[in-house]
């Protein structure tokens, strides 16, 4: 745990270049870049004597120390690479006379989902949802709900569509009330339910992502609903929902899972995955318009063989004519 004795302290933006020691570990941290901001702490991208690692800088030092503990706990029992990110250090870090609680950890490399949904294009939504609600299967499989999933908090790898949970904040065993939360993706805060973690909360979470990478609600609306009852909210997601995405069965998917009709995540899951699968059959047959593919994506079209008119045609036989001619020639000759 963190041994910093001062439960809370106000964390300051450290500017790239600035060098952080830690207390405890022996290790030094030099700032290179921030990577964002949440209400448990400011995340990092630093330098740790040769390596590139991730730092979390908290205000709570008891509130780091769990949400280390709980990572720890889950790497031990998962065994699995690609859910956690590694952990290095819990540790203190002092600068101008100060001390804060400080948790190291590996620096995941990816893109934002919206930025993934710029490169791949919208058809790709289906897939990114479905990979996220397997990495969330997991976690609920070992008793506990992620509840805070938002865009903020999650990395795409830009060639396998692999989706990386980059903050654990959140984090909290299934059936203890929500610890952190964002209104936009908080079911309770649009009327659609408790906030208690459970997986029905982080399937809300991933079909408002989808929502949002289809069609952003605005920064206008937002605050505008902030004013409104729970009850006004929810009214104005379901008619979003039903104006605003154009893709029947994407909607009809999304909409169920907002409405916490799906039992387990497992429902939700298959019936994306069947639609990413007939979108990408339906693409493959439609030899009149453009596939749009990058490297390393996958359901890549093969090349439409040309039937041979009767150009073609002509041309072989007067190949063939010519082969028969020369050979006869060749063996008269010969006699």
């Amino acid at each position: 745990m963190s041994v910093s004795k001062r439960l809370q302290v106000l964390v300051p933006e450290f500017r790239p270049g600035t060098v952080l020691p830690g207390k405890w570990r022996g290790h030094s941290y030099r700032i290179m870049r921030l990577v964002g901001r949440g209400a448990n702490g400011t995340v990092y991208q630093v330098l740790r004597d040769r390596d590139v690692v991730a730092i979390k800088i908290g205000e709570n030092a008891a509130a780091i120390a769990l949400e280390y503990e709980r990572m720890r706990e889950l790497t031990a029992s998962l065994g699995t690479a690609g859910i956690i990110p590694e952990l290095y250090d819990l540790d203190d870090v002092e600068h101008g006379g100060e001390v804060y609680p400080m948790l190291a950890m590996e620096f995941i490399k990816g893109v934002s989902p919206e930025e993934f949904i710029d490169i791949r294009g919208r058809e790709w939504i289906p897939l990114c949802l479905t990979k996220l609600l397997r990495r969330l299967e997991t976690l609920h499989a070992k008793g506990y709900a992620f509840c805070d999933l938002k865009s903020a908090n999650l990395l795409f790898d830009p060639d396998t569509a692999e989706p990386r949970l980059i903050d654990f904040g959140g984090l909290t065993p299934i059936g203890q009330a929500v610890r952190e939360f964002t209104e936009l993706y908080d079911r309770a805060w649009w009327g659609r339910g408790t906030r208690k973690a459970d997986s029905h909360y982080d399937m809300f979470a991933c079909a408002l992502l989808g929502l949002q990478l289809l069609t952003p609600i605005s920064p206008t609306d937002l605050e505008r609903l902030r004013t409104r009852r729970p009850a006004d909210r929810n009214a104005f997601l379901s008619r979003r929902c039903v104006s605003e995405i154009k893709d029947g069965q994407l909607q009809t998917i999304l909409n169920k899972a907002l409405s916490g009709q799906y039992r387990e995540p497992a429902e939700f899951r298959m019936e994306l995955a069947a639609l990413w699968v007939n979108d990408r059959e339906e693409n493959r047959g439609n030899m009149g318009g453009p596939l749009k593919m990058t490297s390393g994506s996958v359901g890549v079209r093969k090349r439409a063989r040309r039937k041979w008119d009767m150009t073609d045609w002509g041309l072989l036989v007067a190949v063939a004519v010519f082969v028969v001619t020369m050979g006869t020639l060749l063996w008269f000759g010969s006699l």
